[in-house]
């Protein structure tokens, strides 16, 4: 591996540190959540989130046929929710 390589590879490392420890810890990592994992995280009943879901008032994504949720949209929303 040359030493720009080398570099680059650090630099990249240090990014994904970085980005990781910017996030608020809610759900570590995970690429999406399922409603009963929303439900949980929030001390809501999957229904009450469903009925978010309909109502619009949480972001959500069809994945597959099934109802997922983004966490760092999860997180932007809840800081938009304290914040109001």
């Amino acid at each position: 591996m040359t030493e720009a390589a080398k570099i680059e590879k650090e630099v990249g490392n240090k990014r994904k540190i970085e980005e990781s420890s910017q996030r608020s810890g809610l759900f570590d990592k995970r690429l999406v959540l399922n409603v009963a994992e929303v439900a949980a995280v929030l001390g809501r009943t999957p229904r009450a989130i469903y009925c978010l879901v309909d109502k619009k008032k949480i972001p959500s994504r069809k994945l597959g046929g099934r109802r997922v949720f983004i966490p760092e949209e999860i997180e932007k929303w809840l800081r938009k929710a304290k914040a109001t």
